[in-house]
């Protein structure tokens, strides 16, 4: 998103269309509607306990928002990043899209199952007790972020990058490690978790 972009400033009780462009939500509560985002930047906003209808967000930034419990399943992303959040317990189950992040949020209980993300990237966030069930997540990343106790079942994660996480206490089923990439000290774990005798 280009920086020097400029934007309309608004608040959600005053939408009365199914899309916005390029708007700026700004200390407002965001509520669940059947409604478009493209290009729109929220800061200091609320989302939290809300379940979101079937809607695209396209080429949209999250700084500083609270999406904590909110119910994002079956809604399309791309190319969005979240900065600094709070989004404990949120959902994005069937979730699916492309180039999405995530940067310094806080990300514990996250529940993205059954979703299909290319390239979705973690950087420096808290995802412990996080699920990542029957997804396809290739060509993701996972740098310097907390999985502990964790659960990967049954997830295509083909060239995604986990070597620089905490993998500790994760639950993973086999066919997550085709093309997962590791560093040596969690392939000796994963190796173990799976039942091998790894002589060191």
């Amino acid at each position: 998103m280009k920086k020097d972009k400029s934007f309309q400033l608004l608040k959600y009780k005053d939408l009365d269309d199914n899309a916005v462009y390029d708007g700026l939500f700004q200390d407002d509560t965001i509520k669940a509607a059947a409604i478009n985002y493209y290009g729109c930047r929220f800061i200091n906003c609320d989302l939290s306990f809300q379940k979101f209808p079937k809607c695209d967000f396209i080429d949209c930034e999250f700084i500083r928002c609270k999406a904590n419990n909110s119910d994002l399943s079956n809604i399309y992303f791309k190319r969005c990043t979240f900065s600094n959040c709070q989004q404990a317990g949120m959902i994005f189950d069937g979730g699916y899209g492309e180039q999405l992040t995530f940067e310094d949020c806080m990300l514990s209980y996250l529940s993205i199952s059954k979703a299909k993300i290319k390239k979705i990237i973690f950087k420096n966030c808290l995802m412990n007790e996080a699920l990542f069930n029957e997804s396809s997540l290739n060509e993701g990343e996972f740098m310097n972020c907390q999985l502990i106790d964790s659960s990967m079942i049954h997830c295509e994660m083909q060239d995604t990058d986990i070597s620089s996480s905490n993998i500790a206490k994760i639950k993973i089923t086999p066919d997550c490690l085709k093309g997962l990439i590791v560093c040596e000290e969690q392939a000796v774990a994963l190796a173990r978790l799976l039942g091998m005798k790894v002589i060191t």
